[in-house]
């Protein structure tokens, strides 16, 4: 019993009885001023989505557009893979030319003999 009379509920009482007048204000604070940002915000997380809905729908040209790009890119990357496998097999073919050409004066522009 006396180690009961020793806890100090009074001012254990006061003290959470001031943290939730604190709590309070700040959870007014919080209606008042973040709120009405937060639904602000998300109005226009709404409205950004209803666009990227519009933009990628079925029909709308950007997935057309996409497609045709990406189509390119892919010829690109062949195309480099074939220039980069030929220059692999014949790293000189960029000053000579290519294989079936000889070297020679005639073919350089030189005057024959």
């Amino acid at each position: 019993m006396a180690k009961l009379e020793k806890i100090p509920f009074e001012s254990i009482g006061k003290e959470l009885n001031e943290t939730l007048k604190e709590f309070k204000v700040l959870t007014i604070d919080l209606n008042k001023q973040v709120t009405p940002k937060l639904a602000s915000a998300l109005v226009q997380v709404e409205s950004s989505f209803k666009n990227l809905d519009s933009m990628i729908a079925p029909g709308s040209p950007l997935p057309a557009n996409i497609d045709a790009a990406l189509e390119d890119i892919k010829r690109s990357l062949k195309s480099l893979r074939v220039l980069t496998d030929s220059l692999q097999l014949q790293p000189d073919s960029l000053i000579r030319g290519r294989t079936g050409q000889p070297y020679s004066r005639d073919t350089l522009g030189a005057t024959a003999k």
